[in-house]
């Protein structure tokens, strides 16, 4: 005769195992099972230790997740670099034009925008597979993408806009996958709501979300928020001339000088590295560095006048909703 079924220690499905450990944010008390249950249903923000795998039903550990969204972003990245910068390529020799702000791009633009797209979508599903976003999560993405492209209709003087505060804020609480993608998805649908649709939307989503996934790598203060609020007001001026500088690259080398003549602030197809970047610099300082002055003003007076209750904000949804699982790696006993 076979003798007894071994009996295993798993935890029902939705019970906190016992070896689970859930610490409160502001605490640094540990519950046991139970009472850590009730804080959860009350919706207090909890960081979740536990053996790798044993919240994911077996699929990822902590590390291989953030690896996983990191890895994303990066492809997300070289991807949206790849298109800024290949028309500098050695052997490639742009068709230039007088219009060329307006239809640069016109032939590869369709696919760099369903790259753009897939990517983001791409972002969503690793982070829902890896559990560090939820649907509540993904519910207020889209809400503040709403609101975000709404704020694109209010504009200022010079290049003053206020659709990028958000998508620095959000991307400094909520992590650089949450910024790149509501800033990349802003974008997309305020040129839907402005009928700004053309070849220039996948290079303004990919920058966009650049300015949202930098802000998530500032580091955080929660007990100096003056000191948070400053760093966060100097990112946001610096991007609003980075936003410039890195926009003018989608149409700058397809731009023929008026009547053919080269004024020494134009591609030219075969120069070197220091030939372009000099005459980039001259375009950029005649043609733009005073729109995009206004866009760092406008950044920088938004986070520094409303910067700080929306930082509350976003830290209290994150409190009342948000959760992360870090594992322990603790070695077998015996």
């Amino acid at each position: 005769m076979s003798g007894p079924e071994e009996t295993r220690d798993e935890a029902p499905q939705g019970v906190v195992p016992p070896e689970i450990e859930l610490r409160d944010e502001s605490s640094s008390l540990t519950a046991s099972p139970p009472k850590a249950q009730e804080a959860v249903g009350e919706g207090a923000h909890q960081r979740i230790t536990a053996p790798p795998g044993a919240l994911l039903g077996g699929r990822v550990s902590a590390t291989v997740s953030r690896l996983l969204a990191t890895g994303v972003l990066l492809l997300a990245s070289i991807a949206g670099l790849f298109a800024f910068l290949s028309p500098f390529f050695p052997g490639q020799d742009p068709q230039r034009s007088p219009a060329a702000a307006v239809s640069a791009h016109s032939d590869d633009a369709p696919l760099i925008f369903l790259v753009a797209l897939g990517l983001c979508l791409l972002v969503i599903i690793t982070n829902l597979e890896t559990r560090r976003m939820d649907s509540r999560l993904v519910a207020v993405l889209g809400l503040l993408v709403g609101l975000n492209a709404s704020l694109r209709l209010i504009t200022g003087p010079a290049g003053m806009s206020a659709v990028f505060f958000l998508p620095i804020l959000a991307g400094f609480v909520l992590g650089a996958d949450f910024g790149f993608l509501l800033g990349a998805l802003s974008l997309l649908v305020s040129a839907v709501l402005t009928s700004g649709i053309g070849p220039w939307l996948p290079f303004q989503m990919f920058a966009a979300g650049w300015t949202g996934m930098i802000a998530g790598w500032i580091p955080q203060f929660p007990k100096r928020p003056r000191l948070e609020l400053t760093l966060l007001a100097l990112w946001g001026a610096a991007a609003g001339w980075l936003y410039g500088v890195v926009m003018n690259l989608w149409f700058w080398p397809f731009l023929m000088p008026p009547g053919g003549a080269d004024e020494g602030i134009h591609w030219v197809a075969g120069s070197s590295w220091l030939e372009g970047v000099q005459a980039y610099l001259a375009f950029y300082l005649v043609t733009s560095l005073w729109w995009d002055t206004g866009r760092a003003v406008g950044n920088l007076v938004l986070i520094l006048a409303i910067g700080a209750p929306i930082l509350r904000l976003l830290r209290r949804f994150r409190g009342r909703f948000g959760f992360w699982v870090e594992s322990t790696d603790r070695p077998d006993a015996g």
